[in-house]
């Protein structure tokens, strides 16, 4: 008895969600098949893409899936995509990771460090010190004009 097709009973929405999970951790590659990031979430209907350190999104519609590939279909402006990518990922990540989103950095807490101050040019500093000869020497010197280390 040959086998019956199963029934499709999954919904516009299920297809959806089964669609979203299929692009991401995928390599986003242009018409060259050069590699343009990978798909690290989905936001509405943006991708969010990473290449290096740098991130970026790119709407949905712009990326066709075929096979484990995502392909670009169309133009992107990639100076936008990366404004918008930067700005999630300040919103996103970066508290996720510990980071500061604003410059100014916390005081730091614990006890203050205890560093020994440099020492000032010009100031504090001792001359070098010089061997000291032994009598004998002393006296040869006087007496030839010359060191017997150098022979001058």
């Amino acid at each position: 008895m040959p086998k019956k097709a199963a029934r499709k009973t999954g919904s516009a929405q299920e297809s959806a969600e089964d669609f979203e999970d299929e692009i991401l951790s995928r390599f986003l590659v242009d018409r060259k098949d050069n590699i343009l990031g990978e798909s690290i979430g989905i936001e509405g209907k943006d991708l969010i893409i990473k290449h290096k350190n740098k991130f970026y999104i790119i709407p949905r519609s712009a990326v066709k899936l075929v096979g484990k590939k995502l392909i670009l279909k169309r133009k992107v402006d990639w100076v936008a995509a990366q404004a918008r990518g930067e700005g999630w990922k300040k919103e996103e990540l970066d508290p996720l990771w510990g980071k500061q989103t604003s410059k100014k950095k916390p005081p730091k807490k614990g006890k203050p460090s205890k560093k020994k101050p440099s020492p000032k040019k010009g100031k504090g500093k001792t001359p070098a010190k010089t061997k000291k000869q032994s009598p004998k020497r002393k006296a040869e010197s006087k007496i030839t004009g010359k060191s017997k280390k150098t022979g001058m």
